[in-house]
């Protein structure tokens, strides 16, 4: 786990715009694959919008907006603080059982509540 400042680089804009891709990536597509392993290994390699546009094509809108540039990596280094926290854990912790999609939404919806975030 993590014992360094949870970061605040990343734009609260950004956070909820990954809601909304992911909510309209479940309801669009329910069998996307995406899973907590998908989710967990993207933020560690810091791969995780290529990750998902491989299992689920489309996905990449953000990747391409944020993704490869200095608010991306602020969103997953936000993530991966969340993430250290939740592992093993996410039944109780988030409310999600399997669904890699509703995992990474929890994150985000966690680093807003937890105002791990900065306005654009």
């Amino acid at each position: 786990m993590a014992d360094k400042d949870p970061p605040k680089e990343a734009w609260l804009a950004s956070l909820t715009y990954v809601c909304f891709m992911v909510n309209t990536t479940i309801e669009k597509n329910r069998d996307h694959g995406v899973t907590f392993d998908d989710v967990y290994n993207g933020i560690e390699n810091g791969t995780l919008w290529k990750d998902i546009e491989a299992k689920v094509p489309g996905f990449d809108h953000f990747r391409t907006l944020t993704g490869e540039g200095p608010q991306g990596a602020a969103v997953l280094a936000t993530l991966e603080h969340i993430a250290d926290w939740r592992r093993g854990n996410e039944e109780n912790k988030c409310g999600v059982e399997a669904d890699g999609l509703a995992l990474l939404a929890a994150f985000c919806l966690e680093a807003i509540s937890d105002q791990l975030w900065t306005s654009a």
